[in-house]
């Protein structure tokens, strides 16, 4: 009886070494699919079909429950349907699962600004940005700038925004933060520099033009004004900032 027992547990061993390849080649597959969902899913919620973008990001979490980048996609998603509650949980997940993800400290400090909860969010903004791994650490230091803007918290504002530059000198949205801070602190000339250098490194906005406009005006440079002016009321006539200088214009001042 015991050899015959013992002859069983072999034959259930070699079936079980035979089946197992077959499995991992399913869980493979699995993470393989989960990473294109979350590709998809980014892909709709760019789009903004915010219907879609959900379908394919919970296939991606139920296919592999560990990916981070599923779990900071999914929390982009709730971000923009209003649920942050449920985004911070799937934020926090992902950097559980990969305390090195720095687009998942990226959102999440996003989501703690928006929170109001700044020296939180400015603690995330940093770690994504120092993670020398991260492609864009720009995007981080300036989201860092952006944040402390809003706190009201000016010296280190421009310190973060100057740490964008010095990792990616082009970086559109640093160089107009920083014209827009250096113009509302009376520092036309500095505001115009870093304008200038907005011009050469992306196309023009409404916002652009508006404080380009504007920047001009307090320099007492009536021909460069009047150009930013044309060319805001030409290519964005329904801009909020059109409709600004329509009302600057009619008043006479």
């Amino acid at each position: 009886m015991s050899r015959w027992l013992s002859l069983v547990a072999v034959g259930l061993l070699v079936v079980a070494c035979a089946s197992s390849p077959s499995r991992d080649q399913e869980q493979a597959g699995l993470k393989e699919a989960a990473k294109i969902n979350v590709q998809l899913g980014v892909g709709y919620l760019n789009e903004g079909d915010l219907e879609h973008s959900k379908i394919k990001l919970e296939r991606a979490l139920t296919q592999d429950p560990e990916l981070p980048s599923a779990h900071w996609s999914y929390a982009l998603l709730q971000m923009r349907l209003g649920d942050t509650k449920l985004a911070e949980k799937h934020l926090k997940k992902a950097i559980d699962l990969d305390p090195n993800d720095a687009r998942a400290r990226n959102n999440y400090g996003f989501l703690l600004c928006n929170e109001g909860r700044v020296k939180e969010a400015e603690k995330q903004f940093l770690l994504a940005a120092r993670n020398p791994l991260y492609k864009t650490p720009a995007v981080a230091y300036t989201n860092a700038g952006l944040c402390l803007l809003k706190a009201d918290e000016r010296d280190k504002a421009e310190q973060y925004l100057r740490a964008a530059l010095g990792v990616r000198p082009n970086h559109a949205q640093a160089l107009y933060q920083l014209a827009r801070l250096k113009f509302e602190q009376g520092r036309y000339l500095q505001a115009r520099a870093f304008m200038q250098r907005y011009a050469q490194a992306s196309d023009h906005s409404p916002q652009s033009l508006w404080l380009s406009y504007r920047i001009e005006r307090h320099l007492g440079n009536r021909g460069a004004a009047e150009s930013f002016a044309s060319q805001l009321k030409e290519r964005f006539p329904d801009s909020r900032e059109a409709t600004k200088l329509l009302e600057l214009q009619r008043h006479g001042t």
